[in-house]
């Protein structure tokens, strides 16, 4: 008996851990057609069910291959109860339309993504903006248009995992920053069980200047340290009432020293850093014209210490110390070929500067200690994940 097969073979390439799948149709002499799925090395006739969900999953792709009125027929192919019927329309539709084997690859590949391995699609259009909490994503495609913005929640110190099957497409923006600071390392676990981990620096504000002395007496306040969250406040100026000298206030937390000539108040701004954002493209990653936020915020400048009028009664006050810069974050890229680079933009915020001494207005003209600067924040690194 001899065996003839239809000139179309469709390749359902499928991901993951999921067959290989070819649909084939064949014919035998003085027999009907039949429609087969080539899986796992067997053939096998294709019931309706089957039929339906690889139609189903693959409309657009088939769409492309035989055109409307032939992706019309398709689909009713799954709705009839005579698998041979199903096989013949579409065959006869494909040779009454000249369809040849040129037309339609022998290896022509669509996506046969069944439940649970199909995932969704994250698109963005153009003046769209999304925010979601950072943490691990699962998506098919990921596009995000020129002018669309995906916004990530500043709530904790996170990462966020785009774990995408096929391609990614960043024209617009991907915004993570605010993120709390922590001491503690931040660790992702990526799906080949290993972990990668980053701790961000932390940095501390510029102290504060100490006030001028008024005599041999009176002396100037000491200014204090910065911490974490701010600059140090300046110490207050020696001053003299009636006859008695008096010390100025030493400066307290991001308080400057507060009797007579106060001491500047240090910048007070908790930091912020970048997100750590990890892409992973199954596919191809396209960043032309898009870009990747993830920078340290800026810290906040110290205020100035106190001028007196005069220099018999007071001497003047040191400044306050700027509040220290937020750390850029992290990014890394992981993908399959890559068509186009995204901007990244993950610097280290600026400290915050700290305020200057106050001067005397009259005799000699003496300045008391500027406050110190905030530290900077260490700038973010772009990296390549083999």
């Amino acid at each position: 008996m001899m065996k003839f097969t239809i000139l179309m073979l469709i390749s359902f390439a499928c991901a993951g851990n999921s067959p290989e799948i070819f649909l084939k149709f064949t014919r035998e002499e003085s027999s009907d057609y039949k429609l087969m799925i080539k899986h796992n090395g067997k053939d096998q006739v294709v019931n309706g069910k089957t039929l339906r969900k690889l139609l189903k999953n693959n409309k657009n792709r088939l769409k492309e291959l035989l055109g409307e009125e032939g992706l019309e027929k398709s689909l009713k192919l799954g709705r009839n109860s005579n698998i041979s019927a199903r096989a013949i329309s579409l065959i006869d539709y494909i040779q009454s339309n000249a369809i040849t084997p040129k037309k339609i690859s022998p290896q022509f590949e669509v996506n046969c993504r069944e439940s649970p391995e199909r995932y969704p699609v994250l698109t963005l259009k153009s003046g769209e903006q999304k925010s979601i909490p950072p943490q691990k994503y699962r998506f098919q495609e990921v596009n995000i248009e020129s002018g669309a913005t995906l916004r990530i929640k500043k709530s904790r110190s996170s990462w966020l995992f785009l774990d995408v099957v096929g391609d990614v497409n960043l024209q617009g923006k991907i915004v993570y920053e605010g993120v709390p600071v922590t001491e503690d390392p931040i660790e992702l676990k990526l799906p080949n069980g290993k972990i990668i981990s980053h701790q961000f620096p932390v940095g501390i504000g510029g102290r504060g200047g100490n006030g001028l002395s008024l005599g041999v007496s009176g002396k100037g306040g000491v200014g204090s340290d910065g911490s974490t969250v701010s600059g140090g406040g300046g110490g207050g100026g020696g001053y003299r009432e009636g006859s008695v000298y008096m010390n100025g206030d030493n400066g307290k937390g991001a308080s400057g020293g507060q009797r007579s000539n106060r001491g500047g108040a240090g910048g007070e701004k908790t930091p912020t850093n970048g997100g750590l954002i990890f892409i992973k493209a199954g596919g191809n990653f396209n960043g032309e014209g898009g870009e990747i936020h993830a920078s340290g915020t800026n810290g906040v400048n110290g205020s100035s210490g106190g001028s007196p009028n005069d220099h018999f009664y007071s001497s003047p006050a040191g400044g306050g110390g700027g509040s220290p810069g937020g750390n850029g974050g992290m990014v890394y890229l992981q993908s399959e070929t890559i068509s186009g680079y995204s901007e990244v933009l993950n610097d280290g915020g600026a400290g915050g500067k700290g305020g200057k001494g106050g001067r005397q207005k009259a005799g000699g003209r003496r300045s008391a200690e500027s406050g110190e600067d905030g530290k900077q924040g260490e700038g973010g690194d772009f990296l390549f994940y083999p």
